[in-house]
């Protein structure tokens, strides 16, 4: 005897190409109808409006009954939540991630490829393990997700110790040290001034285009010459190395 059990639906259209393709061979067929659907929510039975379609076929039908399972009350789960960060770690508890060997040979690639499928399809399936998760928890009146343990608390930090008084130096009255001036100034017949520059060792005019301004005003906060009030180089060359030759 070839029995053909199979589950149903609402395809009525497929149920009747089936049973008009396999009547002559088949002895029996056995159909399963459930009241709920996989997810849990209630379900009419379709069979049953549309039983008189297929009395042609009722020698060899045989309906099981129903199961009369618990129908689960549907559960919505806020959008707020589905778009969290916490939702998001909580799908990747469900994701499959195989590690990809390197190397793989063509029948190998298609054998990984229909056991794990690519990343998408995995990441669809994990998320609606997630999901169902969550209305899980929800029906038994959890929370969706579980609290997060709490932080150490922070030691509070010991008083310090007051550090050492230090002793203030004492100030001696002597007067501080003058740099050494080292600049080798020179003078034409003209009286111009001429002076050796630590950057390249040319010897230039004061008041030429090779010496800015700033360059001379530099050389005079170094050696502490007090150049307030004057605007030329040729002022400010005056007064730095006519003075300290």
């Amino acid at each position: 005897m070839i029995v053909d059990v199979f589950p149903f639906y609402n395809e009525l259209e497929l149920l009747e190409y089936r049973l008009e393709t396999l009547y002559p061979v088949v002895d029996k067929f056995v159909l399963v109808e459930s009241t709920m659907t996989y997810r849990g929510y209630p379900k009419e039975l379709i069979y049953e409006k549309n039983k008189n379609k297929f009395i042609k076929f009722s020698p060899k039908k045989v309906k099981t009954p129903s199961p009369k399972a618990k129908s689960k009350t549907p559960v919505s789960i806020p959008r707020s939540v589905l778009k969290s960060s916490k939702f998001n770690k909580f799908v990747q508890k469900f994701l499959i991630q195989p590690t990809t060997p390197v190397m793989l040979s063509p029948e190998k690639k298609l054998k990984w490829e229909k056991q794990y499928g690519n990343y998408y399809t995995r990441l669809n399936a994990a998320r609606g393990k997630a999901l169902s998760a969550l209305r899980n928890r929800k029906r038994r009146g959890l929370p969706l997700f579980s609290p997060s343990p709490e932080r150490p608390k922070s030691r509070t930090p010991s008083p310090r110790k007051p550090s050492p008084k230090m002793k203030t130096p004492v100030r001696s009255n002597l007067p501080k040290p003058v740099r050494r001036f080292t600049y080798k100034v020179q003078f034409n017949k003209n009286n111009r001034m001429k002076i050796k520059k630590e950057s390249n060792g040319r010897v230039v005019y004061v008041n030429g285009g090779s010496i800015s301004l700033d360059y001379l005003k530099a050389i005079a906060a170094r050696y502490g010459v007090n150049i307030k009030g004057l605007r030329s180089k040729t002022n400010i060359a005056n007064k730095i190395f006519r003075n300290n030759k």
